[in-house]
């Protein structure tokens, strides 16, 4: 992140309305179609307060990425996720660590999913990190995964798939039904563990289960 943006106050409702409606426009359109003036107008930002702080709106969409990947990469540095062997349960722990983020910023992980994956990873290599998104993945779904609570027939890739879908489909269904930038979190997670809980039902031997 360039040093100019690091005193950059995030505590500032201002500036963080600047950012949510940044994170709206670039997620839903890309830096190219993205209007500047329709990221000014939803957040009620002056041009004399944006260029204060970006000379342009390509500056402004490299800041926000690198703030998300950074927010985003927060969460591997957990060591409670790695020390949660169940598999499931450390998909929801680390969803529980990232809604976090959504109170202050809920349209960025729309924005991130919206990124090409050429300039995630050269946005990662000038922040410093060493891994990218998808070894990241692959850590988080096998690193010390205990899979005799697995049944023995389970294909573990359909399992993954199946728990990214529900957690996926129910963020995006209370994310549309956001209302002035707010979403019910508490609700939102809770449904999450509610079907997680049901696809272990299915997918985990009984007796380790229940216990």
């Amino acid at each position: 992140m360039d040093k100019k943006h690091k005193s950059i106050d995030l505590t500032n409702d201002k500036l963080k309305s600047l950012i949510n409606s940044a994170l709206y426009e670039f997620g839903k359109y890309g830096v190219e179609k993205a209007s500047l003036n329709a990221i000014l107008k939803n957040s009620g930002s002056s041009k004399g307060m944006f260029y204060h702080h970006f000379e342009s709106k390509e500056e402004l969409h490299k800041y926000i990425l690198e703030l998300a990947l950074k927010l985003n990469y927060k969460v591997y540095e957990n060591r409670e996720i790695w020390e949660e062997r169940d598999l499931l349960n450390r998909l929801m722990l680390s969803m529980r660590m990232k809604v976090q983020y959504l109170k202050e910023f809920p349209y960025i992980y729309r924005f991130i999913e919206n990124i090409g994956l050429k300039e995630i990873k050269c946005s990662l290599k000038s922040l410093g990190y060493e891994s990218n998104n998808e070894e990241l993945e692959v850590k988080l779904y096998s690193k010390n995964v205990d899979r005799s609570l697995f049944r023995e027939d389970v294909d573990e890739s359909k399992l993954i798939n199946l728990a990214n879908f529900a957690i996926v489909q129910i963020y995006e269904k209370y994310e549309s039904a956001m209302h002035s930038d707010i979403m019910d979190i508490d609700s939102m997670l809770y449904e999450m563990e509610e079907y997680i809980s049901f696809i272990k039902l299915g997918y985990y031997n009984t007796e380790e289960f229940y216990e």
